[in-house]
């Protein structure tokens, strides 16, 4: 997972894709509060795939969502 405090008051996460990075005020935030709910309110995945927890933001999850559909469509399914 991509995810990292920043100064004393933030936390991040990294897109595992662009490497875009999104702050979020983790005061009185548990650790996963940030991703859950921060995160993806704001479009974010986060999900796990292969054993390890991912990251994608908003732009990059559009950019898979929309190469699995032409994938379906090339496949007729």
């Amino acid at each position: 997972m991509a995810s990292f405090h920043y100064g004393d008051n933030q936390l991040g996460v990294v897109c595992d894709m662009c490497l875009h990075r999104l702050y979020t005020d983790r005061t009185g935030q548990e650790f996963p509060y940030h991703i859950t709910k921060d995160a993806r309110s704001q479009g974010w995945i986060h999900r796990k795939e292969s054993g390890e927890w991912i990251d994608y933001c908003p732009k990059c999850a559009e950019d898979i969502e929309t190469k699995r559909r032409e994938n379906r469509l090339k496949e007729g399914v």
